[in-house]
Protein backbone atom coordinates (compact mmCIF):
# COMPACT_ATOMS: atom_id res chain seq x y z
CA UNK A 1 0.00 0.00 0.00
CA UNK A 2 2.80 2.43 0.93
CA UNK A 3 4.78 1.59 -2.23
CA UNK A 4 1.67 2.16 -4.33
CA UNK A 5 1.09 5.54 -2.64
CA UNK A 6 4.71 6.62 -3.25
CA UNK A 7 4.43 5.62 -6.90
CA UNK A 8 1.20 7.60 -7.27
CA UNK A 9 2.74 10.70 -5.63
CA UNK A 10 5.82 10.46 -7.85
CA UNK A 11 3.68 10.34 -10.98
CA UNK A 12 1.65 13.33 -9.68
CA UNK A 13 4.78 15.43 -8.95
CA UNK A 14 6.30 14.59 -12.32
CA UNK A 15 3.08 15.59 -14.05
CA UNK A 16 3.00 18.91 -12.12
CA UNK A 17 6.62 19.74 -12.91
CA UNK A 18 6.17 18.90 -16.57
CA UNK A 19 3.15 21.20 -16.77
CA UNK A 20 4.98 24.17 -15.17
CA UNK A 21 6.11 26.95 -17.54
CA UNK A 22 9.51 28.15 -16.35
CA UNK A 23 10.35 31.47 -17.98
CA UNK A 24 13.85 31.64 -19.43
CA UNK A 25 13.60 35.36 -20.18
CA UNK A 26 12.31 38.45 -18.42
CA UNK A 27 11.10 41.97 -19.12
CA UNK A 28 13.20 44.81 -17.70
CA UNK A 29 14.17 48.45 -18.17
CA UNK A 30 10.58 49.70 -18.20
CA UNK A 31 10.55 53.37 -19.21
CA UNK A 32 8.10 56.17 -19.88
CA UNK A 33 9.39 58.88 -22.21
CA UNK A 34 12.78 57.15 -21.97
CA UNK A 35 12.96 57.58 -18.18
CA UNK A 36 12.58 55.05 -15.40
CA UNK A 37 9.73 56.07 -13.08
CA UNK A 38 9.73 59.70 -14.22
CA UNK A 39 8.36 62.51 -12.08
CA UNK A 40 6.52 65.52 -13.48
CA UNK A 41 6.18 64.59 -17.15
CA UNK A 42 4.11 67.08 -19.13
CA UNK A 43 3.63 64.97 -22.25
CA UNK A 44 -0.08 64.29 -22.81
CA UNK A 45 0.82 61.22 -24.91
CA UNK A 46 3.77 59.58 -23.16
CA UNK A 47 5.66 56.74 -24.79
CA UNK A 48 6.36 53.32 -23.27
CA UNK A 49 9.47 51.20 -23.78
CA UNK A 50 11.01 48.03 -22.38
CA UNK A 51 13.58 45.34 -23.07
CA UNK A 52 13.57 41.54 -23.06
CA UNK A 53 16.51 39.87 -21.34
CA UNK A 54 17.49 36.21 -21.62
CA UNK A 55 18.09 34.52 -18.27
CA UNK A 56 19.86 31.45 -19.60
CA UNK A 57 22.23 33.18 -22.05
CA UNK A 58 20.58 31.43 -24.97
CA UNK A 59 19.74 33.17 -28.22
CA UNK A 60 16.57 33.22 -30.21
CA UNK A 61 14.10 34.74 -27.75
CA UNK A 62 11.81 37.36 -29.22
CA UNK A 63 8.62 39.24 -28.44
CA UNK A 64 5.44 37.98 -30.08
CA UNK A 65 2.82 40.22 -28.43
CA UNK A 66 2.37 42.79 -25.68
CA UNK A 67 -0.29 44.37 -23.48
CA UNK A 68 -0.04 47.65 -21.51
CA UNK A 69 -2.48 48.37 -18.68
CA UNK A 70 -2.39 51.81 -16.99
CA UNK A 71 -4.26 52.48 -13.74
CA UNK A 72 -4.63 55.50 -11.50
CA UNK A 73 -4.15 55.35 -7.73
CA UNK A 74 -7.80 54.34 -7.30
CA UNK A 75 -6.98 51.26 -9.35
CA UNK A 76 -9.22 52.45 -12.19
CA UNK A 77 -8.02 51.39 -15.62
CA UNK A 78 -7.41 54.44 -17.82
CA UNK A 79 -5.88 52.45 -20.68
CA UNK A 80 -5.82 48.79 -21.65
CA UNK A 81 -4.12 48.23 -24.96
CA UNK A 82 -5.39 44.60 -25.00
CA UNK A 83 -3.14 41.94 -26.45
CA UNK A 84 -1.44 43.26 -29.57
CA UNK A 85 0.54 40.96 -31.83
CA UNK A 86 3.71 42.97 -32.39
CA UNK A 87 7.42 42.76 -31.70
CA UNK A 88 7.72 46.55 -31.15
CA UNK A 89 8.93 47.47 -27.66
CA UNK A 90 10.09 51.05 -28.06
CA UNK A 91 8.24 54.40 -28.06
CA UNK A 92 4.73 52.95 -27.98
CA UNK A 93 2.33 55.91 -27.53
CA UNK A 94 -0.27 56.14 -24.81
CA UNK A 95 -3.80 55.76 -26.20
CA UNK A 96 -6.09 55.88 -23.19
CA UNK A 97 -8.17 58.42 -21.29
CA UNK A 98 -6.79 61.95 -20.85
CA UNK A 99 -4.14 61.96 -18.15
CA UNK A 100 -4.71 64.19 -15.15
CA UNK A 101 -2.05 66.65 -13.98
CA UNK A 102 0.10 65.95 -10.91
CA UNK A 103 -1.10 62.36 -10.76
CA UNK A 104 0.74 59.08 -10.23
CA UNK A 105 -0.11 56.17 -12.54
CA UNK A 106 0.88 52.52 -12.27
CA UNK A 107 1.35 50.48 -15.40
CA UNK A 108 1.41 46.74 -15.94
CA UNK A 109 3.25 45.23 -18.88
CA UNK A 110 2.50 41.75 -20.24
CA UNK A 111 4.67 40.29 -22.99
CA UNK A 112 4.34 36.96 -24.83
CA UNK A 113 7.56 35.55 -26.24
CA UNK A 114 8.01 33.34 -29.30
CA UNK A 115 7.46 30.27 -27.09
CA UNK A 116 4.10 31.77 -26.06
CA UNK A 117 5.33 32.23 -22.49
CA UNK A 118 3.85 35.15 -20.58
CA UNK A 119 6.29 37.61 -19.02
CA UNK A 120 5.10 40.44 -16.74
CA UNK A 121 6.51 43.46 -14.97
CA UNK A 122 5.23 46.77 -13.60
CA UNK A 123 6.31 50.32 -12.97
CA UNK A 124 4.88 53.83 -12.52
CA UNK A 125 5.11 57.41 -13.71
CA UNK A 126 3.83 60.74 -12.44
CA UNK A 127 2.51 63.64 -14.48
CA UNK A 128 3.43 67.30 -14.00
CA UNK A 129 1.17 70.31 -14.40
CA UNK A 130 0.40 69.33 -18.02
CA UNK A 131 0.05 73.06 -18.72
CA UNK A 132 2.81 75.45 -19.78
CA UNK A 133 0.70 78.54 -19.03
CA UNK A 134 1.50 80.53 -15.87
CA UNK A 135 -2.10 80.06 -14.75
CA UNK A 136 -1.24 76.44 -13.95
CA UNK A 137 0.64 77.69 -10.89
CA UNK A 138 -2.40 79.48 -9.47
CA UNK A 139 -2.78 78.61 -5.80
CA UNK A 140 0.68 77.03 -5.56
CA UNK A 141 2.62 77.52 -2.33
CA UNK A 142 6.40 77.59 -1.96
CA UNK A 143 7.64 74.70 0.12
CA UNK A 144 11.17 76.07 0.47
CA UNK A 145 13.44 78.94 -0.37
CA UNK A 146 13.46 80.83 2.91
CA UNK A 147 16.65 81.70 4.79
CA UNK A 148 16.10 78.60 6.94
CA UNK A 149 16.52 76.42 3.85
CA UNK A 150 19.95 77.81 2.98
CA UNK A 151 22.77 75.54 4.12
CA UNK A 152 26.37 76.74 4.33
CA UNK A 153 29.08 74.20 3.51
CA UNK A 154 31.97 76.62 3.75
CA UNK A 155 34.67 74.15 2.71
CA UNK A 156 32.88 73.50 -0.59
CA UNK A 157 31.90 77.10 -1.37
CA UNK A 158 33.95 78.52 -4.25
CA UNK A 159 31.61 81.37 -5.28
CA UNK A 160 30.49 83.64 -2.46
CA UNK A 161 30.30 87.16 -1.12
CA UNK A 162 31.21 88.44 2.30
CA UNK A 163 31.10 91.79 4.02
CA UNK A 164 32.01 93.10 7.43
CA UNK A 165 32.53 96.37 9.27
CA UNK A 166 35.93 97.07 10.76
CA UNK A 167 36.92 99.82 13.16
CA UNK A 168 40.48 100.22 14.37
CA UNK A 169 40.88 101.36 17.96
CA UNK A 170 41.97 105.00 18.22
CA UNK A 171 42.83 104.94 21.92
CA UNK A 172 45.55 102.38 21.35
CA UNK A 173 46.58 104.00 18.05
CA UNK A 174 45.98 100.68 16.30
CA UNK A 175 46.77 100.66 12.60
CA UNK A 176 46.20 97.10 11.32
CA UNK A 177 43.65 94.28 11.62
CA UNK A 178 42.64 91.39 9.39
CA UNK A 179 39.68 89.27 8.43
CA UNK A 180 40.68 85.69 7.58
CA UNK A 181 39.00 83.13 5.34
CA UNK A 182 40.01 80.15 3.21
CA UNK A 183 41.51 78.54 6.29
CA UNK A 184 42.37 74.88 6.69
CA UNK A 185 41.36 73.70 3.22
CA UNK A 186 41.85 69.93 3.52
CA UNK A 187 43.39 69.85 0.04
CA UNK A 188 46.24 71.99 1.36
CA UNK A 189 46.91 69.70 4.30
CA UNK A 190 47.85 66.74 2.12
CA UNK A 191 50.39 67.16 -0.68
CA UNK A 192 48.74 64.35 -2.62
CA UNK A 193 45.49 66.33 -2.86
CA UNK A 194 46.90 69.36 -4.71
CA UNK A 195 49.15 69.73 -7.74
CA UNK A 196 51.38 72.22 -5.92
CA UNK A 197 52.70 69.62 -3.50
CA UNK A 198 51.60 71.64 -0.44
CA UNK A 199 51.12 70.07 3.01
CA UNK A 200 50.19 72.41 5.88
CA UNK A 201 49.51 71.91 9.55
CA UNK A 202 46.27 73.18 11.05
CA UNK A 203 45.83 76.97 10.90
CA UNK A 204 48.78 77.34 8.53
CA UNK A 205 46.79 78.08 5.36
CA UNK A 206 44.48 81.08 4.95
CA UNK A 207 43.77 84.32 3.13
CA UNK A 208 43.93 87.57 5.14
CA UNK A 209 42.44 90.93 4.20
CA UNK A 210 44.36 93.43 6.33
CA UNK A 211 43.22 97.04 6.62
CA UNK A 212 46.40 99.08 7.05
CA UNK A 213 46.35 102.79 7.97
CA UNK A 214 49.93 102.88 9.27
CA UNK A 215 50.99 104.99 6.32
CA UNK A 216 49.14 108.04 7.61
CA UNK A 217 51.62 108.28 10.49
CA UNK A 218 54.40 108.27 7.90
CA UNK A 219 52.82 111.10 5.93
CA UNK A 220 51.68 108.71 3.22
CA UNK A 221 48.50 109.78 1.49
CA UNK A 222 46.65 106.47 1.20
CA UNK A 223 45.51 103.59 3.36
CA UNK A 224 46.12 100.06 2.10
CA UNK A 225 44.34 96.78 1.93
CA UNK A 226 47.06 94.17 2.25
CA UNK A 227 46.14 90.70 0.99
CA UNK A 228 48.11 87.85 2.48
CA UNK A 229 47.93 84.39 0.92
CA UNK A 230 49.46 81.84 3.24
CA UNK A 231 50.01 78.13 2.62
CA UNK A 232 48.51 78.01 -0.88
CA UNK A 233 51.78 78.11 -2.82
CA UNK A 234 55.38 77.45 -1.83
CA UNK A 235 56.17 81.12 -2.50
CA UNK A 236 53.45 82.40 -0.13
CA UNK A 237 54.50 84.34 2.97
CA UNK A 238 52.69 85.33 6.15
CA UNK A 239 55.03 88.30 6.50
CA UNK A 240 54.94 89.73 2.97
CA UNK A 241 51.62 90.68 1.33
CA UNK A 242 50.65 88.80 -1.80
CA UNK A 243 48.85 91.94 -3.04
CA UNK A 244 48.82 95.54 -1.82
CA UNK A 245 45.80 97.57 -2.90
CA UNK A 246 45.65 101.30 -2.42
CA UNK A 247 42.50 102.79 -0.93
CA UNK A 248 41.71 106.22 -2.39
CA UNK A 249 41.84 109.01 0.19
CA UNK A 250 38.34 109.97 -0.89
CA UNK A 251 37.24 106.77 0.89
CA UNK A 252 39.63 106.43 3.86
CA UNK A 253 41.76 109.35 4.94
CA UNK A 254 43.33 110.85 8.05
CA UNK A 255 40.04 112.37 9.11
CA UNK A 256 37.99 109.15 9.07
CA UNK A 257 40.67 106.49 9.51
CA UNK A 258 39.30 105.48 12.94
CA UNK A 259 35.71 105.43 11.87
CA UNK A 260 33.86 102.25 10.96
CA UNK A 261 34.46 101.08 7.38
CA UNK A 262 32.83 98.26 5.43
CA UNK A 263 34.86 95.73 3.44
CA UNK A 264 32.89 93.98 0.68
CA UNK A 265 34.31 91.11 -1.35
CA UNK A 266 32.84 89.06 -4.17
CA UNK A 267 34.62 85.81 -5.04
CA UNK A 268 34.01 84.02 -8.33
CA UNK A 269 36.21 80.89 -8.42
CA UNK A 270 39.17 82.73 -6.91
CA UNK A 271 38.68 86.03 -8.75
CA UNK A 272 37.89 88.80 -6.25
CA UNK A 273 36.27 92.16 -6.61
CA UNK A 274 36.77 94.20 -3.45
CA UNK A 275 34.93 97.36 -2.46
CA UNK A 276 35.28 99.73 0.47
CA UNK A 277 32.10 101.13 2.08
CA UNK A 278 29.89 100.85 -1.03
CA UNK A 279 29.51 98.64 -4.09
CA UNK A 280 30.12 101.18 -6.80
CA UNK A 281 32.79 101.74 -9.43
CA UNK A 282 34.61 104.48 -7.53
CA UNK A 283 34.97 102.24 -4.47
CA UNK A 284 36.35 99.22 -6.32
CA UNK A 285 39.97 98.45 -5.41
CA UNK A 286 42.20 97.83 -8.42
CA UNK A 287 45.22 95.60 -8.85
CA UNK A 288 48.16 97.86 -9.76
CA UNK A 289 49.81 94.97 -11.58
CA UNK A 290 46.80 94.12 -13.75
CA UNK A 291 47.57 94.35 -17.50
CA UNK A 292 46.24 97.56 -18.99
CA UNK A 293 45.31 95.91 -22.30
CA UNK A 294 43.50 92.89 -20.87
CA UNK A 295 40.78 91.42 -23.03
CA UNK A 296 37.22 92.38 -22.03
CA UNK A 297 36.54 88.62 -21.96
CA UNK A 298 39.35 87.93 -19.47
CA UNK A 299 38.52 86.76 -15.94
CA UNK A 300 37.46 89.81 -13.93
CA UNK A 301 38.95 90.85 -10.61
CA UNK A 302 42.01 90.09 -8.52
CA UNK A 303 43.17 86.50 -8.79
CA UNK A 304 44.08 84.69 -5.55
CA UNK A 305 44.03 81.20 -7.07
CA UNK A 306 47.59 79.82 -7.36
CA UNK A 307 46.46 77.42 -10.10
CA UNK A 308 45.23 80.09 -12.50
CA UNK A 309 42.66 82.85 -13.05
CA UNK A 310 39.05 82.16 -13.95
CA UNK A 311 36.81 79.11 -13.69
CA UNK A 312 38.85 76.92 -16.03
CA UNK A 313 41.04 75.82 -13.13
CA UNK A 314 40.64 73.91 -9.87
CA UNK A 315 39.13 76.51 -7.56
CA UNK A 316 41.07 78.08 -4.69
CA UNK A 317 40.26 79.48 -2.21
CA UNK A 318 37.05 78.08 -0.85
CA UNK A 319 35.39 80.11 1.89
CA UNK A 320 36.47 77.39 4.37
CA UNK A 321 37.32 78.50 7.94
CA UNK A 322 36.98 82.19 8.82
CA UNK A 323 38.39 84.32 11.63
CA UNK A 324 40.02 87.58 12.73
CA UNK A 325 43.59 88.59 13.49
CA UNK A 326 45.47 91.52 15.01
CA UNK A 327 49.11 92.01 15.81
CA UNK A 328 50.52 92.67 19.28
CA UNK A 329 49.23 95.86 20.89
CA UNK A 330 46.60 96.21 18.17
CA UNK A 331 42.87 96.35 18.87
CA UNK A 332 40.00 96.25 16.36
CA UNK A 333 36.25 95.85 16.35
CA UNK A 334 34.42 93.81 13.72
CA UNK A 335 30.66 93.80 13.22
CA UNK A 336 27.87 93.04 10.74
CA UNK A 337 29.73 90.04 9.34
CA UNK A 338 27.69 88.34 6.62
CA UNK A 339 28.45 85.52 4.20
CA UNK A 340 26.19 85.69 1.16
CA UNK A 341 25.31 83.72 -1.92
CA UNK A 342 27.21 84.99 -4.93
CA UNK A 343 24.28 84.80 -7.30
CA UNK A 344 21.26 87.09 -7.17
CA UNK A 345 19.47 87.71 -4.85
CA UNK A 346 22.56 87.01 -2.72
CA UNK A 347 20.74 85.59 0.30
CA UNK A 348 22.63 85.61 3.57
CA UNK A 349 24.17 82.22 4.36
CA UNK A 350 25.80 83.17 7.66
CA UNK A 351 25.54 85.94 10.21
CA UNK A 352 25.54 86.00 14.00
CA UNK A 353 23.20 87.74 16.41
CA UNK A 354 25.49 89.70 18.72
CA UNK A 355 22.66 91.20 20.77
CA UNK A 356 22.57 88.25 23.17
CA UNK A 357 23.87 88.82 26.70
CA UNK A 358 26.38 85.96 26.33
CA UNK A 359 28.15 84.93 23.14
CA UNK A 360 27.65 81.34 21.99
CA UNK A 361 28.71 81.49 18.34
CA UNK A 362 31.24 79.82 16.08
CA UNK A 363 34.36 81.69 17.22
CA UNK A 364 36.48 80.61 20.17
CA UNK A 365 35.51 82.62 23.22
CA UNK A 366 39.05 82.54 24.66
CA UNK A 367 40.22 84.52 21.62
CA UNK A 368 37.30 86.86 21.13
CA UNK A 369 35.08 89.15 23.19
CA UNK A 370 31.64 90.27 22.06
CA UNK A 371 30.76 93.71 23.31
CA UNK A 372 28.28 96.32 22.08
CA UNK A 373 27.24 94.02 19.24
CA UNK A 374 30.83 93.83 17.96
CA UNK A 375 33.63 91.26 17.93
CA UNK A 376 36.44 92.83 19.94
CA UNK A 377 39.82 91.51 18.81
CA UNK A 378 42.71 92.29 21.14
CA UNK A 379 45.95 90.37 20.72
CA UNK A 380 46.90 91.27 24.29
CA UNK A 381 43.99 89.33 25.83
Amino acid sequence: MQNSLRFTLTIFLNLCLSSMVIAQSSITNLKVDYQEKPLGIDNAIPQFSWQMVALDNKRGYSQKAYQIIVKDLKNIVVWDSKKINSDISNALPYAGQKLSPTTKYNWQLNVWDNNNKLLSNSSWFETGLMNSDISAWSGADWIGGSDQDLVLYSHYLSVFKFQYDIQLDENSASTKASFLFGGNDSRLQNKDLNILGIANAKDQSYIAFELDISGFSKNEEEAKLNIFRVGYDKSDSKDKPFKVLSIPKSIINQNNQYQKHKIIAECNFGMFEIYIDEVKKENLLLDPNAPKDASPFAARGINLNPIGPGNNYISFPMLADIGFMTQANQIAKFSNLEIKNYRFPSNTLFGENLKETSYNGIFKTDKIVVKNEQYLINQNT
